[in-house]
């Protein structure tokens, strides 16, 4: 598996392509028939967030649909400076909207342009999407996993009419942890101390997932090009509260033989066996590792763009300006200033100095002034990475 050097979404979708990385919350679009569909659970501004992070690299693009509250010039231009125009190209294909918009402006695109659109969840049906629906929601599915690899913790598909029996039958110990289809950041995940937590995320029928002890949370992404060849883009390990994502500790000049062998031998399998399914392009697996046997297990593909990636894409050029080892990727939200200029004047020093980066900014919407910022911490250590992270928060809020 050689090193993806990519530095755009060209890079990540290497044809043109309309990219909407947008999840829906419910009532913003209509529900397609593909199996899995979803909406989004957590607050707007959040969803928002996460689609922002396409901007500083979305050179590549023919257009990249946005929600109006993540149109922050003053963060463009930031971006272009820092990370430069390799990766942000000049900005001229971002089309911004608002949230009952998205989905019609991507469909009328695609029917002008002929350009197929590439969505981060499967809700755009065919003709319009770069690939077939039904895969990519059956091979996304973490009810499917064990089609990727034979690593994963033992899993039993249940209803709600008879998980008693299920947990008595096959004597499971909590906790337990119950999932839907699909999710992001821990949206559809439950984890259940007892038979009273058992609430299913979705409908009557649901996965439950036996607990895997574990040392380390990894975030390991590949690149899967449309001729089926497997790069390594970069690994990172995870911060998790219960079964919330939190942020990623990304190691800014990694290489995949530094990940433990049985890892890499997960990322790789998975990645062959979703090209063979018929799916290519970006990918992220979230593998559990324990070092006292050297276990790992799959517990979920993100077939998407990740939370940590655009920092990935980042990591060379942000390591040749730092030499810092570390690049600790979490959000931040800001109540004290209206704008997000005002907060970035407050941490210029930091963002000078190579400290701090910022990939990302949504406003909280068109009332209220406070806003969240996508941002890296860079260090040597990890505790001075949490150090810092808190001095940026007392900062801000």
């Amino acid at each position: 598996m050689k090193n993806f050097n990519g530095k755009n979404l060209g890079a990540i979708y290497p044809f043109p392509h309309i990219n909407l990385p947008i999840f829906p919350k419910e009532g913003e679009i209509n529900q397609c028939q593909s199996k899995g569909f979803f909406y989004y659970n957590r607050s707007v501004v959040n969803r928002n967030l996460l689609a922002s992070t396409l901007i500083p690299v979305a050179k590549g693009a023919s257009y990249l649909i946005l929600p109006l509250t993540v149109n922050m010039p003053e963060l463009f231009d930031y971006y272009k400076n820092v990370y430069g125009e390799n990766h942000t190209g000049n900005y001229d294909n971002l089309l911004f909207c608002n949230n009952k918009e998205y989905e019609f402006k991507s469909i009328e695109l695609s029917l002008q342009t002929g350009n197929k659109i590439v969505s981060i969840v499967p809700y755009i049906n065919n003709p319009y999407s770069y690939l077939d629906v039904e895969v990519y929601s059956t091979i996304q599915s973490k009810w499917n996993i064990s089609q990727l690899t034979n690593k994963v913790a033992k899993q039993y598909l249940v209803k709600l009419s008879n998980f008693e029996k299920i947990i008595e039958t096959n004597q499971l110990n909590f906790p337990l942890f119950v999932k839907g289809h699909f999710g992001s950041g821990g949206d559809y995940v439950v984890k259940a101390n007892s038979i009273k937590d058992v609430k299913s995320p979705e409908k009557e029928t649901f996965l439950i997932e036996e607990n895997f002890p574990h040392d380390i949370n990894f975030n390991i992404q590949t690149h899967i090009s449309p001729e089926g060849e497997i790069s390594y883009v970069s690994g990172s390990t995870q911060l998790i509260e219960e079964v919330v994502y939190i942020g990623n500790i990304i190691v800014l000049e990694s290489t995949p033989y530094k990940i433990p062998n049985v890892v890499y031998d997960i990322v790789n399998e998975a990645s062959q066996n979703v090209y063979k399914q018929g799916w290519y392009g970006l990918a992220g697996w979230d593998i559990l590792y324990r070092k006292e046997d050297d276990k790992a297990i799959l517990i979920d593909p993100n077939l998407r763009w990740n939370g940590a990636t655009t920092f990935m894409i980042l990591g060379k050029s942000i390591a040749q300006q730092t030499g810092k080892k570390y690049i600790l990727q979490c959000s931040i939200i800001s109540r004290k200033f209206q704008y997000v200029s005002e907060g970035m004047n407050q941490l210029k020093r930091f963002l000078n100095n190579g400290d701090l980066f910022i990939n990302g900014g949504s406003y909280q919407d068109d009332k209220e002034g406070y806003f969240k910022l996508r941002i890296g911490i860079t260090g040597n250590e990890v505790e001075e990475l949490h150090d810092k992270k808190s001095f940026f928060e007392k900062i801000l809020l």
